[in-house]
C-alpha cells in the first residue's frame, strides 16, 4: 500500500509531501510493514512501504522522480541496498 489518493478516474494523484508514487513497470527492491489499515474483507492485513520513500529504492532508473525526493542519506542507502542484494543498476 502506498500514501496516495487517486482522483478523477485515477487521471490525479495525491500523495503526502515528501513521497513519490510507484512508477509502473519500474523495478524496486521494498521493505515493507504490516498495518491493519488497508485491509478489505478477505485481507488478514496490508503491507506498508515503510519509512516514506526510505522503504523503496529504484533500482532500474526507471523512477524520474526518485532522485528528486530523495536526500543524501537515501541515495547512500540506495547504493548499499543494490550492493547488499546484488543488483546491477
Amino acid at each position: 500500500m502506498q500514501p496516495l489518493l487517486l482522483e478523477d478516474g485515477n487521471k490525479d494523484i495525491l500523495t503526502l509531501p515528501g513521497y513519490s508514487p510507484l512508477v509502473p513497470e519500474a523495478t524496486y527492491v521494498l521493505f515493507l510493514a504490516k498495518s491493519e489499515y488497508g485491509k478489505s474483507e478477505n485481507q488478514e492485513y496490508a503491507w506498508n512501504i515503510i519509512s516514506m520513500n526510505h522503504g523503496k529504492y529504484n533500482i532500474d532508473g526507471k523512477d524520474p522522480l526518485e532522485d528528486v525526493f530523495s536526500d543524501a542519506k537515501q541515495l547512500k542507502l540506495q547504493k548499499s541496498v543494490i550492493k547488499k542484494y546484488g543488483i546491477d543498476h
